[in-house]
Parts: C-alpha cells; sequence; structure tokens
C-alpha cells in the first residue's frame, strides 16, 4: 500500500492538461483532524486553483465558488456562508474540495479592473468554473484511481451567481448545486428583475435617486419593523419570520415627523418617499426589471451596491463612470447584451429548468435581511423557475429564505446550516430535504465557538435553532421552548 504522503509528492510532477502543478504538500491524520494532500495548480494566465484531496475519501468532489470580484483564493476549509456547511472542514467528511481565484489576482488587478481584460473577464464570468473542474478532475482520477461518484458546486455571494453558472453551462459536471444570495436568470427571462442587469439598474437607480438614509434613521425603521411585524409568527424574538407579509401591511407613517416634535428622530416626507422608492421594483417600458430591495435596514445600504454596479458597467463599458450622470433607461439593452450576451455572467432560467428536469438537484438560499442583494430576486426567479420546470423538475429545486440573515452570514437570525449534507443525502440516497430522516434546520452559535478546521460549529453548541423552512412555508412558532426548532413548523404563512 502506498504511503498517502509519498502518493501526495508524485502529484507534482503530473502533466496537466491545462495548466500545471505548482505545490503540493501533505498534512498527516492527527487526532481529531483528517489527512489530506493539497495540490496548488496554475491555468494561464493567473487562475491558480487548490485542490484537497482527503486520504479517507468517500467518492464525493464539492467545487466552492468565489467572493465578490475574487482575485483571491477563499478558504479550501470552508464555504463561504455557514448555511452551506457550518464551518468544519470537509476533508473530515471524505469530500475533495476545489476553489480558485476566479481567473486574476488581486494584487494585479484591484477591485474589478481585470474587467478591462476581456479575457480575464471571460474567465471571471464562466470558464474558471470549467477550468476549475477540469484540473480537480485530473487531480482526482490520479490520486485515487477512479472518479468521483458524485460531484457538487456550491457558493454564496459572487458564488451564488456562479452555481447559476454551474447549473445552466456546466449541468452534466454536478449532481446537485447550491447558491445563495447571488443573481440568477437572465434579463430577457423576464423573471422579476434578479439577474446581474436588473441588479445592477437598481443599485445605480438607489444611488442616483439619493437613498441612502443615516445609521439612526435606519435604526429606527428597523425598529419599526420588529414593532409591527416581529409577532406575526406567534413569537417576538427580534426575528421576522416573513418579510414579504411584513412589507404588505407595514406602515412607516407612524414615524412621521410632527409639527413641533423637537429632537426626536422621525420621517420627513422625503424620508418616506426615499424608503416607497426604495420598496419598489425598477420598472421600463411597464415591466418591471430590477428587483426592490427588502425590509431590511437601510443605514446600511450605500457601499456595497455601488461597487457592484461599477464593476458591473466596466464589463459594459471597458472605462469608469460617473454613476451619478449614468443613463440607466437608455443603457439597460446594452448592459443586458454585454452582461447575458457577451459573458454570460449568470444562468439563464431556460438552462437552469434543463438542468432540474433532467435530474440535477438544485438548492437556493438568500438572507432575508441581505442589505447588498435583494432577497426579493430570488424569490421571484424560484417562482419563474417552477412554471417553466416539468412536474419532475419542480420537486428537484428548493429554495430557502432565512429570516434575520444578512448577506450569506450574521443577523439576529440563524445563520448556519447544513445544506450541503442535505444535499449529499438527496442525490446518493434519494431522501427528500425536509423530510424526517434529512431534516432541514438552522441555528446560531454561541458566541466564542470558532468555526474551521478543529472546532465545529454544531447544532448542539446553538444558542438557538429554528426548522429552515422551503419556500413559500414559514416557520410559525407553535409552543415550547422559545430557542429550540421542536417548538416551530414550517406552513404557509
Amino acid at each position: 500500500m502506498i504511503n498517502p504522503a509519498d502518493k501526495c509528492s508524485a502529484l507534482a510532477v503530473l502533466t496537466l492538461r491545462d495548466g500545471r502543478v505548482t505545490q503540493v504538500s501533505h498534512r498527516a491524520a492527527s487526532a481529531g483532524q483528517a489527512g489530506f494532500c493539497e495540490v496548488h495548480a496554475t491555468v494561464a494566465p493567473e487562475h491558480d486553483v487548490i485542490v484537497r484531496l482527503p486520504d479517507r475519501w468517500r467518492g464525493r468532489y464539492v467545487q466552492f465558488g468565489g467572493g465578490g470580484f475574487d482575485g483571491f483564493i477563499p478558504s479550501v476549509s470552508t464555504p463561504s456562508s455557514g448555511i452551506i456547511a457550518s464551518g468544519h472542514n470537509l476533508a473530515e467528511e471524505g469530500y475533495a474540495v476545489a476553489v480558485s481565484n476566479g481567473g486574476h489576482r488581486r494584487e494585479h488587478f484591484a477591485q474589478g479592473s481585470f474587467s478591462s481584460d476581456r479575457g480575464l473577464s471571460l474567465s471571471y464570468a464562466t470558464a474558471k468554473i470549467f477550468d476549475t473542474d477540469q484540473v480537480s478532475q485530473q487531480l482526482i482520477e490520479a490520486y485515487y484511481g477512479s472518479a468521483a461518484s458524485y460531484r457538487y458546486f456550491a457558493g454564496c455571494s459572487n458564488g451564488g451567481k456562479n452555481a447559476s453558472v454551474a447549473a445552466a453551462y456546466f449541468s452534466g459536471q454536478y449532481d446537485g448545486v447550491i447558491g445563495g444570495d447571488g443573481p440568477l436568470g437572465l434579463a430577457g427571462d423576464e423573471a422579476g428583475g434578479g439577474d446581474l442587469t436588473g441588479y445592477t439598474v437598481k443599485w445605480i437607480d438607489t444611488f442616483q435617486q439619493g437613498m441612502t438614509i443615516s445609521p439612526a434613521i435606519g435604526n429606527l425603521i428597523y425598529a419599526e419593523q420588529l414593532r409591527q411585524c416581529d409577532g406575526l409568527d406567534g413569537l417576538k424574538d427580534g426575528i421576522i419570520a416573513d418579510p414579504a407579509r411584513c412589507a404588505r401591511q407595514l406602515d412607516l407613517s407612524v414615524l412621521s415627523c410632527k409639527p413641533g416634535g423637537g429632537s426626536a428622530l422621525c420621517l420627513s416626507p422625503q424620508d418616506l418617499a426615499v424608503i416607497a422608492r426604495r420598496r419598489q421594483p425598477y420598472r421600463l417600458n411597464g415591466k418591471v426589471v430590477g428587483a426592490p430591495w427588502g425590509i431590511d435596514n437601510p443605514g446600511e445600504t450605500g457601499g456595497p451596491e455601488v461597487a457592484a454596479a461599477n464593476v458591473a458597467i466596466a464589463f459594459h463599458l471597458a472605462s469608469p463612470v460617473e454613476l451619478d450622470r449614468f443613463p440607466v433607461a437608455e443603457s439597460y439593452a446594452d448592459i443586458a447584451a454585454g452582461l447575458d450576451g457577451v459573458y454570460h455572467m449568470t444562468g439563464g432560467l431556460d438552462a437552469v429548468a434543463r438542468y432540474i428536469d433532467q435530474g440535477g438537484k438544485l438548492m437556493l438560499f438568500h438572507g432575508w435581511e441581505d442589505t447588498g442583494v435583494p432577497p426579493q430576486g430570488s424569490v421571484d426567479f424560484y417562482r419563474k423557475l417552477r412554471q417553466v420546470a416539468t412536474v419532475k423538475g419542480r420537486d428537484n429545486a428548493r429554495l430557502y429564505m432565512v429570516p434575520g440573515m444578512k448577506h450569506c452570514r450574521g443577523g439576529n437570525g440563524a445563520d448556519s446550516a447544513e445544506l450541503l449534507p442535505v444535499m449529499a443525502r438527496w442525490v446518493e440516497e434519494v431522501i427528500a430535504p425536509g423530510s424526517p430522516n434529512n431534516p432541514m434546520l438552522a441555528w446560531k452559535r454561541q458566541e466564542g465557538v470558532a468555526s474551521g478546521d478543529v472546532v465545529r460549529n454544531r447544532l448542539e453548541q446553538s444558542v438557538m435553532s429554528r426548522p429552515l423552512c422551503a419556500y413559500p412555508l414559514v416557520a410559525i412558532y407553535k409552543g415550547g421552548a422559545v430557542m429550540s426548532h421542536h417548538s416551530f413548523v414550517c406552513r404557509k404563512d
């Protein structure tokens, strides 16, 4: 039997079809930690890949998507969102894991400056997903002598965008795809404006209308939202379980400034107009083309969406622009032609529907309090997906809207779960998510409980837990211990 360290060293001279191996190292197994071989490779010109190959492999492969504008290699130990897997090293679970920098190095291309290079832009959009997979599969076969039995893709934010591309354009490579908090679909899908063009025009419109509100006013609005909506699920716990229902009945006029009101915080008519516009979709020629902002804390907006809009526009114009003067409506079709037609930045509705119709499993998730990517976009895309998919296909897709969670993580709600292990049971054992033998749970970890290679962020270490309900179901309190998932049931609100 060949020693794992020797097997790992032999990969240093492996000739890859695309790219070259640049570094190999082996970590021996120790108490509580699995051994693995870690391989670094580069696909020209600067697409860097890391693949971790566990000594005790279970035939599984997972590829993580990137984050933001990429340019860096994300953690190979833990995914970008604790909803995907709750902070533990997946090599311990027998997964071969792959990550990449998205085709460029940020020390050469700060923020989105790589957008001026067509080759790097195409790599960022689609090619790096394929190239990372190809490098990984060759390493897996060389190391283990066989191909992976089960293959998964998972990511959040830009990784959620990557997930839609993986399902749509590389569907034969993945048995299951998990995507969170990212753009979905194409502008031509008319699925509610959750595509990258739709988000871009909403981001720019938000900026141009001056729709940023001070943190103090934002906190005032957030507190009023909780006052009016927190108890709609039967329990006041600082978490709005169904923001969509809240939005339908929320009345912020109670915060209006009153004559002689003194120095108390209140909403001026201008503030109320700003909030009303934020919470409306962006329409063009009578059609919804940009998803609306949700009932989050408006005081937290104004940064991420401006940076993202600048990069999205740069793919279109290949030069900096002044967003406050940018002709949004007049440029919409051209932006869509570039992002969708040239770069294929996101996976189209019909192609994603074809993936689930052919048996691929899809899990989407989105934090209801995401302040960077409007969560309504995921809701509307999923609704449209169910309309165009076959009956069989509909059963192969799930959407999980996470109450109280911000962009991929954080917030007052439960922001840790095990979507990847649940996905594996769904694919490998045909046990549906949310069934008694494959429960869907989310939790908030204790303060000070670390995530990473050694300490796992477990359900039993949590300070609160909730069922993670498949949309359109909502977790409703039925009585009992308020911090336990046992006291909630998923049902239509």
